[in-house]
């Protein structure tokens, strides 16, 4: 009788690890992008499917071993077929497409074979010796995920800045509002037609210094942050990609300085800064479920599995193939596409909101606020109203829209900050790279950059100011005067390596 327990047991538990494996493998290449909260729900749904497969194919051959092998056969026939057609599926080869239907043809015949194999098998493996080797994989992925999450649970245990501290009101608000995707204004005009050049003058109007060759040091959000919130370039920073902006050098300076670090809620794990002191987030605050990671999680994981030959189907046919159910969206269409884009449009005009209100809240601010547009999803039409997500519509004009509204909405703020700030706030508002699908190279890095910085400036602004001299000025003219700033250099991705290119007004894409 224990014998056939410590059986079915090994059985299962081979099982479940080769069940788990893939989930958590993408979980591990996903690190610091998916919180853990999204992943719940995906590994109990394989874990159940593991379970009925073991349970299926245990009653049919009555043999604790060739149900095992036979359901680890079934878990990665179901489980690692959108691996196989991204790595082999566009492929041609001999003048001879594989595609997605061939592919699976081709896999279901390998896997058919495999179980006929396995079912004919007079003598098996030790299961004992799959096992370590499969326990192994799972958890060299496992490890550093659960160091991430303790790693997270122990910042969100971190103290909020002292009450007394709070209370002063000598210290001027800081605001870095970011634009996500926001051109420079010769970019907007060569790839939409627009001329944004009214909003700019607007800006100059309000006392903003506007540098005539501004470029971000990254052509990319993430790089682009981690950068500006330690106000130094990558190749000197240490330390984990997540903990550079989760755990960065700004906050931690100005509220040593007396300040409350105000942040929104961000688009992917690695920009939600959840641990500071007044924390913006829409859904939360108004009480709304919050389910855009949970989505975004199980389309990516079923896009890995057997789930991907409806997305192909549906892609190649939609008309065909409507009638296919696609619950959390594999395809990222409907229902995660509308959530998504309903919840940036709420969560963004809630942060404008709450950046009006500030001013009004005791003691001084140092605000990150990050407004997930013009960059996609375009949510807006031009008088900012919601944007239908399945209109189809030329991207220049939509980012165009785009860029019409939160000019509108960003002089709104700028006006209720300066009217009601006293002392006059500093604002510091910037896109964290150029456009991405419309421009290349350099291009990319031509963003809107526009500072307001009140009072009489030791070290004063110049035309190729890039953003990671963002806070080592607001220090060295406000703060600390040995505060040195850094070379202004553009980091431009080549093929194998980056490029450093010091940033000029004569530089040509």
């Amino acid at each position: 009788m224990h014998r056939t327990i410590r059986r079915l047991a090994a059985a299962f538990l081979l099982c479940v690890m080769v069940g788990i494996f893939p989930l958590v493998a993408l979980w591990k290449n996903n690190l610091g992008q998916v919180p853990a909260s999204a992943v719940y729900l995906p590994l109990l749904y394989t874990f159940l499917l593991v379970l009925v497969l073991y349970a299926g194919w245990l009653s049919l051959t009555r043999s604790p071993e060739k149900a095992a092998l036979l359901c680890c056969a079934s878990v990665i026939f179901l489980l690692m077929y959108g691996h196989l057609y991204n790595l082999v599926g566009s492929k041609v080869l001999l003048d001879f497409s594989i595609g997605y239907a061939k592919l699976f043809a081709a896999w279901f015949i390998i896997f058919a074979a495999v179980c006929i194999l396995i079912i004919r098998a007079r003598r098996l493996p030790n299961l004992w010796l799959l096992i370590l080797p499969a326990g192994l994989l799972v958890l060299f992925n496992a490890v550093p995920i659960a160091s991430s999450l303790i790693k997270a649970k122990q910042s969100t245990a971190q103290p909020l800045v002292a009450a007394a501290k709070s209370g002063q009101k000598d210290l001027p608000d800081i605001y870095y509002i970011v634009l996500d995707a926001y051109a420079r204004e010769d970019i907007i005009k060569e790839v939409t037609g627009y001329d944004n050049s009214p909003f700019t003058g607007a800006l100059k109007e309000r006392g903003f210094y506007i540098p005539e060759c501004a470029f971000s040091n990254y052509a990319v959000t993430e790089l682009t942050l981690q950068s500006v919130l330690n106000y130094d370039t990558l190749d000197h920073l240490n330390g984990q990609k997540t903990d550079l902006i989760l755990d960065n050098k700004a906050g931690k300076t100005f509220r040593s300085y007396g300040y409350q670090f105000v942040t929104g809620r961000g688009w992917a794990p690695f920009n939600d800064i959840q641990t500071s002191d007044v924390y913006l987030n829409y859904a939360i605050d108004q009480g709304v479920q919050d389910d855009l990671a949970q989505l975004r999680f199980a389309s990516l994981y079923l896009n890995t599995t057997v789930f991907r030959l409806l997305t192909e189907l549906y892609k190649n046919n939609p008309e065909k193939f409507s009638i296919i159910p696609f619950w959390e969206m594999v395809n990222k269409v409907g229902d995660t596409t509308l959530k998504g884009s309903t919840f940036w449009y709420l969560q963004n005009d809630y942060m404008f909101d709450s950046l009006q209100k500030i001013p009004e809240k005791p003691g001084s601010f140092f605000v990150y606020a990050h407004i997930n547009a013009p960059h996609g999803p375009y949510i807006y039409n031009a008088d900012g109203s919601f944007r239908d997500p399945f209109e189809v519509q030329d991207e220049e004009v939509l980012y165009r829209n785009a860029i019409i509204y939160l000019n509108k909405r960003i002089l709104e703020v700028i006006d209720t900050l300066q009217k009601k700030s006293d002392p006059p706030p500093i604002i510091i508002i910037q896109g964290d790279h150029g456009m991405h699908k419309m421009t290349q190279g350099l291009d990319k890095h031509k963003i809107l950059s526009a500072y307001y910085l009140p009072g009489t400036l030791n070290t004063p602004l110049y035309p190729t100011i890039t953003p990671v001299n963002n806070f080592r000025l607001i220090l060295r003219n406000y703060f600390d005067p040995t505060v040195e700033l850094l070379p202004d250099v553009i980091f431009e991705k080549l093929v194998n390596e980056v490029e450093a290119i010091p940033a000029s007004c004569d530089i040509e894409p």
